[in-house]
């Protein structure tokens, strides 16, 4: 991002909080970041201020479409995060994540033996201006993307997002905005979307990068449809060559379940197929395309 932007930003923040305390109306946004997702889910039915949420993935051996050999992908992630107000009026979210891309390789392309993440987050919502019901969101994410926990100082990004949330009505929430990602080939992202609850058995959660529909027989168990992207750029090494950048992607669409232990604790778990999976060096010298295949995931998440 130029100076010039970022200073427009700035100035656009400043003006948002001033008009923020001038209401000092409370804030009814109540959407908490989940892990692995770019922006949010249903209102929670409960005021929590901790979190911890936790997934392991599994996928596979698949062959490479172009070559010999085989890939396969274990990914686990664990992210806690804590809420709180600015002048007890404006929502803070603070979060810290750890990200593990196991890869066992068994093709001619060198590739390391994992990919990983380490992230700070935060993540605050104000009042849009003077619009009722409307409000703009501003995540700043400092990560780390290395290989083997081998972070160095070109591995760091600021990723950023920035959202307007719209709720028309008490079923209806849209959100607009981009996500950027600065020194990825892709820097910037459109973020657009709703979420949809027009009862308490089914919402509908079309956003990005996690788009979900939820069914609930009761208060405890629900099914649920879901897809979603995941994609990186790691700075690595290859042999004796340093800090190149390996980009990583994979989309996933299933079905699973989502049983709520008790008001605080919920686990959740889906399998489904795994396509468009690719591990690629940004200095197009090595790709590996890897065949369809399925996905095994499980997740715990505690909220206190």
């Amino acid at each position: 991002m130029t100076k010039k932007y970022s200073y427009l930003i700035l100035f656009f923040l400043f003006s948002v909080i001033f008009s923020a305390e001038a209401r000092g109306e409370e804030d009814k946004a109540f959407f908490r970041q989940r892990l692995g997702e770019f922006i949010t889910y249903e209102n929670p039915k409960e005021d929590f201020t901790c979190e911890v949420d936790t997934y392991f993935k599994y996928i596979p051996s698949r062959k490479d479409k172009a070559a010999s050999g085989s890939i396969s992908i274990v990914q686990s992630a664990a992210e806690y995060s804590y809420d709180l107000k600015i002048k007890d009026t404006l929502p803070l979210q603070l979060g810290v994540e750890a990200k593990y891309t196991g890869i066992n390789n068994s093709t001619k392309l060198k590739l390391p033996s994992s990919l990983t993440l380490a992230a700070f987050g935060a993540e605050v919502t104000l009042p849009f201006f003077t619009i009722k019901d409307n409000y703009f969101r501003i995540n700043i994410a400092p990560s780390l993307f290395g290989s083997k926990w081998n972070f160095r100082a070109s591995s760091f990004r600021l990723l950023q997002q920035y959202f307007i949330i719209s709720q028309p009505n008490e079923y209806l929430t849209l959100l607009l905005g981009v996500a950027v990602f600065p020194d990825f080939e892709d820097k910037v992202l459109p973020l657009l979307g709703f979420i949809w609850e027009p009862n308490d058995k089914i919402s509908f959660n079309i956003i990005p990068k996690n788009p979900n529909i939820t069914y609930f027989l009761n208060e405890r168990f629900g099914f649920f449809l879901e897809g979603d992207i995941d994609l990186g750029e790691y700075e690595v090494d290859r042999g004796e060559e340093k800090n190149l950048v390996l980009k990583y992607s994979q989309a996933t669409t299933g079905v699973g379940f989502q049983y709520n232990i008790n008001k605080n604790s919920q686990f959740l778990f889906s399998t489904g197929g795994v396509f468009s999976r690719y591990l690629e060096y940004r200095d197009g010298f090595g790709k590996a395309s890897i065949k369809n295949g399925a996905y095994i995931h499980c997740q715990f998440q505690v909220r206190i």
